[in-house]
C-alpha cells in the first residue's frame, strides 16, 4: 500500500470514529439530568448512613449506660422509675439521650432535605419543561447543582461532626450521672426491693393476663361462632322444658280444685308446692345442664377480671410504663392485690381453656340436648306423681280433718247441753262460776286440738255467753239491790259508748281491747270497792261480754 493511500485508509477510519463518537456525546439536558440523579443517589445514601451512624451511637450509649448502671447493682428501669417519681434528684438519661437524638436527627437533616427536594424540582423542570437544553441554560442548572453540591458537602463535615459532639456530650453524661445515681440509689434501697418485688410478681401476672387473652381470642373466633347457634337452641329448650312443666303441674291443680272443691282450700299451699318443684327442677338444671350459663358467666368473668387489672395496672404504672409514686406502708395490700388479681386471672384463664377443650371437637352440644331431652322426660313424669300423690294426701287430710271438725263441734255442743243442765240447778253464783270456768277449759282445749279458726270463734263466743252469766250472777247479789234503779241508764249510756268506738276505731280494735278491759274490771273486783261502784263494773263487764259475744257469732 501506498503512503497516500495509509493517509486516507487513517484519515477514514478517524472519520468513523469521529463520527461514533458524536453520537455517543450527550446532549446538554441528559448531562444536566445525569448530574441531578448522580447528586440525588450521593444525598440518599448519605442521609441514610448518617441517620444509622446517629442511631448506632445512640443506641450504644444507652447500652453502655445501662450496663454501667447494672454493674453498681442497680436495673436501669429501676433509675428510670425512681427518677420519674422524682425520688432521685438526677436527669433521666434515656429521656435526655433520647430527646437529643430527635433533636439532632432533625437539625442534620433539614437543609439537606430541603436542597433534596429543591434538586427533585430542578429535575423535574429539565425533565418535563425542555425538550433540549441550550449552552447558557446548561450553564444555570450546573450552577444551581453546584449550589446543592456544596450544600451537601457541608452536610456531610456538619454532621460528622455534630454526632461525634452528640457522642462526646453524653459519654460524659454516663460517668457524671451514674455517679450520683449510685449514691441516691443507695439512699432508696428499701424502696428498691419494693418496687422489684412489685415487678417480679407483676411478671406472673403479665404471664397469666397473655395467656388469657390468648384463650379469649380463641374462644371468641375460633369456638364461640361455632357453637352459639347450638347454644341458642339449648338454652330455649331448657326455657321451653321449664314452661311445660310449670304448666302441666298448674294444670294438674286447676283439674283437682274443680274435682274437689275441698283442695280449693288449700289453693296458696299447693301453688307454693308448685314453686318448691320447680325450684328442685331450676337446681337440677344448674347442676346437670349448666353449660349455657357456664359460658356466659365465664365471658362475663373475663371481661371483669380484664377491667380490673387495667384498674391494677393503671394504679401502679404511669403511662411510659414506670411505677408511680407508691406507699411502701402500704405495700402488703398492694401486694395482696395483685397476688388477687393474678389469681383470679389463672383461673378465668382455666376456666376458658376447659370450654376451649370442650367445644373445640365433636358434637358436644348436639350430645347435650340429647341428654337434656331424656332429663326432661324422666323429671316431669317424677314431678308429675309427686304432686299428684300430694294432692291424693290432702284430699283424704282434708276429709279427715273435717271428720275431725265435725266430731269436736259435736263435742262441745255436748258440752254446752251438760252445763245448760247443771245451771239449772244452781243458784250459787260462786258455784255458777267454778262450772262455767271447767266448761271454758274443756272447750278451750277441744278448739286448740282441732286448729280451726270457725272452732275458736265458736269457743270464744261461748266464753263470752257463760262469762256474761258469772256476771249476771254477781249482779243479782240482794246487796246490790237498791242499784238495780240505774241499770237501764248504764246499759243506753254503755250501748251508745260503744257504737261511738267501733265508728271511731272499728270492731276489730274492740275484740281486742275489750277482753283486756274486762280482765281489768276481774282485778278491781277483787278489791275493797263501794257497792255503788261494784254494781257499775258489773254492769260495764256485762255489756263488753254481750258485746263481745254478738260480734263473735
Amino acid at each position: 500500500m501506498s503512503i497516500f493511500q495509509k493517509n486516507i485508509s487513517i484519515f477514514l477510519i478517524g472519520g468513523i470514529l469521529c463520527s461514533f463518537s458524536t453520537s455517543f456525546a450527550l446532549t446538554n439536558k441528559e448531562s444536566v439530568t445525569v448530574s441531578i440523579n448522580t447528586l440525588n443517589t450521593s444525598i440518599t445514601a448519605s442521609i441514610v448512613l448518617k441517620e444509622k451512624t446517629l442511631s448506632d451511637r445512640a443506641n450504644e450509649l444507652g447500652n453502655r449506660y445501662d450496663a454501667t448502671i447494672k454493674s453498681l447493682g442497680f436495673q436501669p428501669d429501676e433509675v428510670e422509675a425512681l427518677t420519674s417519681i422524682k425520688k432521685l434528684a438526677v436527669p433521666s438519661f434515656r429521656q435526655d439521650i433520647a430527646q437529643a437524638y430527635l433533636d439532632l436527627k432533625q437539625n442534620i437533616l433539614q437543609d439537606i432535605k430541603t436542597s433534596q427536594t429543591s434538586l427533585a424540582t430542578l429535575r423535574d423542570e429539565v425533565a418535563l419543561g425542555y425538550t433540549t437544553l441550550s449552552d447558557a441554560q446548561k450553564q444555570s442548572y450546573d450552577a444551581k447543582i453546584a449550589d446543592i453540591r456544596n450544600t451537601y458537602t457541608a452536610f456531610l463535615s456538619g454532621s460528622s461532626s455534630s454526632i461525634d459532639s452528640f457522642t462526646t456530650t453524653f459519654s460524659g453524661r454516663i460517668l457524671s450521672d451514674t455517679e450520683l445515681v449510685k449514691k441516691m440509689m443507695q439512699d432508696n434501697g428499701e424502696y428498691i426491693l419494693f418496687i422489684r418485688d412489685i415487678r417480679s410478681i407483676y411478671g406472673k401476672l403479665e404471664g397469666n393476663k397473655a395467656q388469657l387473652l390468648l384463650n379469649k381470642e380463641t374462644l371468641d373466633k375460633q369456638i364461640l361462632p361455632k357453637i352459639q347457634g347450638g347454644f341458642s337452641v339449648f338454652s330455649a329448650n331448657k326455657k321451653m322444658f321449664t314452661d311445660v312443666i310449670r304448666n302441666d303441674l298448674t294444670s294438674g291443680l286447676v283439674k283437682a280444685m274443680v274435682a274437689q272443691e275441698r283442695i280449693k282450700k288449700q289453693e296458696t299451699e299447693l301453688r307454693a308446692y308448685i314453686e318448691d318443684i320447680m325450684n328442685k327442677w331450676n337446681e337440677y338444671l344448674a347442676k346437670n345442664f349448666g353449660q349455657d350459663e357456664e359460658l356466659l358467666s365465664a365471658t362475663k368473668d373475663t371481661e371483669n377480671i380484664l377491667v380490673l387489672e387495667k384498674e391494677l395496672h393503671d394504679k401502679i404504672y404511669d403511662s411510659a410504663g414506670n411505677i408511680q409514686s407508691l406507699n411502701i406502708l402500704g405495700s402488703g395490700a398492694l401486694l395482696a392485690d395483685i397476688a388477687k388479681i393474678n389469681s383470679n386471672l389463672a383461673n378465668v384463664s382455666a376456666i376458658l381453656s376447659s370450654l376451649i377443650a370442650t367445644y373445640g371437637t365433636g358434637n358436644t352440644l348436639g350430645s347435650l340436648n340429647d341428654k337434656l331431652t331424656t332429663a326432661y322426660k324422666a323429671q316431669i313424669l317424677a314431678y308429675r306423681a309427686d304432686f299428684t300423690k300430694l294432692l291424693e294426701n290432702r284430699l283424704n287430710n282434708v276429709l279427715l280433718d273435717e271428720k275431725n271438725h265435725s266430731q269436736t263441734l259435736t263435742l262441745i255442743d255436748q258440752e254446752e247441753q251438760i252445763l245448760k243442765q247443771n245451771l239449772g240447778a244452781v243458784v250459787s253464783a260462786d258455784f255458777t262460776e267454778q262450772l262455767i270456768k271447767s266448761f271454758n277449759t274443756k272447750i278451750l282445749a277441744l278448739a286448740k286440738t282441732d286448729g280451726r279458726s270457725d272452732t275458736l270463734k265458736k269457743v270464744q263466743m261461748l266464753m263470752y255467753r257463760y262469762n256474761r252469766i258469772v256476771t249476771q250472777k254477781k249482779i243479782d247479789s240482794t246487796t246490790l239491790i237498791p242499784y238495780y234503779g240505774i241499770r237501764a241508764s248504764l246499759d243506753s249510756t254503755l250501748g251508745n259508748i260503744f257504737l261511738s268506738l267501733e265508728n271511731k276505731v272499728g270492731k276489730d280494735v274492740l275484740l281486742v281491747k275489750f277482753p283486756l278491759i274486762s280482765d281489768k274490771i276481774n282485778v278491781l273486783l277483787g278489791t275493797n270497792l263501794s257497792a255503788k261502784n261494784r254494781y257499775t263494773l258489773l254492769v260495764v263487764q256485762s255489756n263488753i261480754l254481750k258485746y263481745l259475744e254478738d260480734a263473735t257469732k
